[in-house]
């Protein structure tokens, strides 16, 4: 949920980072009123996340699957069918699921791809959902996704994004407000549409019922709860020095509204190492730069000028000071001369 930019007062991205945050939100609304709904009694449980520090090589998704792993009562990650990370979404007609290796035919994640490709046709807006693998190295010296944190724990991960390469410069953007609302709602809902038919199977054998999904209606996406998640967080600073307060607005809106969508709601706090941090961040999110009006150039080309006439004529008269002693004694001469 935070951003990033070397002006931290001024870092608000809206897609990047801002548009997954409202995805999360609105799929946790989504699933929220499936799971109420005494037709549907899915029998998995679903485990909404929003990480901070993430642009600090996904520092926030590195502590929480640590402590989700470590807890030996806690099996949400260990025996996880998938995890969806959602990038950027706000822009786009198509989507790419980047992974760190293909997912083998029978798993989890073959699955789950398959059903997006299935979802495609109940959404407009969208036209392809494209794999896109990529190899996680080791020597790197940051991550390209943040699945990547998954993966190196061995749970089967994938990051959404519209972008089809890590290194889009408008990734890293703090300027990059700019954000496709209606992609948006789109990219949700092929979210929503494919969970559902992972999380309930009898659903892919209703396809006479099925034709127009099941997110459609007073079960839809709200386009103007998208729309008004991704203005608060495009014109709110979103460093995360500015973040590091547990009672800042944003946190606690957030948590405010996961809240009325599911029963639990938990926070991690995590500080770097001080005796060996990965990565130090300076609370000064915010400086006042003081201005004051000076002269104008025009003044110093003039006095540059001066200075150089001044020079000058120093030097000439060091370099024919005789000459000029006799020009004058000569003058004096013809003067005297003239009066007399």
């Amino acid at each position: 949920y935070d951003s990033f930019g070397l002006a931290p007062g001024l870092a608000s991205s809206g897609d990047s980072g801002g548009s997954g945050v409202a995805a999360i939100l609105e799929l946790a609304r989504l699933f929220s009123n499936l799971y109420s709904n005494p037709y549907h009694k899915p029998k998995y449980n679903l485990l909404f996340v929003l990480t901070g520090a993430d642009n600090f090589n996904y520092f926030g998704t590195k502590y929480f699957i640590e402590d989700m792993l470590e807890d030996a009562d806690n099996y949400l990650l260990s025996e996880a069918d998938y995890t969806l990370c959602l990038d950027a979404l706000a822009g786009g007609s198509d989507i790419f699921l980047h992974v760190s290796r293909p997912p083998k035919e029978g798993t989890k994640g073959q699955e789950l791809m398959a059903r997006m490709n299935e979802s495609l046709s109940l959404v407009a807006g969208l036209s392809s959902v494209t794999l896109n693998h990529k190899k996680i190295r080791i020597g790197d010296d940051a991550l390209a996704w943040s699945h990547e944190r998954f993966s190196l724990r061995k749970v089967p991960a994938g990051t959404l994004s519209h972008f089809s390469h890590h290194s889009d410069i408008r990734r890293k953007s703090m300027f990059h407000t700019s954000t496709d609302v209606d992609g948006l709602s789109a990219s949700v809902q092929l979210i929503a549409e494919s969970v559902v038919r992972h999380i309930l199977p009898e659903i892919n054998e209703m396809d006479s019922n099925y034709t127009s999904g099941i997110f459609t209606g007073q079960m839809s996406v709200h386009t103007d709860s998208l729309q008004s998640w991704l203005d608060y967080l495009s014109q709110t600073g979103r460093s995360q020095q500015s973040l590091l307060n547990k009672d800042h607005p944003l946190l606690l809106s957030l948590q405010q509204t996961l809240s009325s969508y599911v029963h639990e709601v938990s926070t991690f706090t995590h500080k770097p190492d001080k005796s060996d941090p990965e990565f130090v961040i300076y609370t000064q999110s915010v400086s006042i730069m003081h201005s004051y009006s000076v002269k104008p150039a025009v003044l110093d080309l003039v006095l540059a000028i001066s200075i150089l006439c001044y020079m000058g004529g120093v030097y000439l008269l060091v370099m024919y000071f005789s000459n000029i002693s006799q020009l004058i004694n000569e003058v004096k001469y013809r003067v005297k001369a003239k009066r007399d």
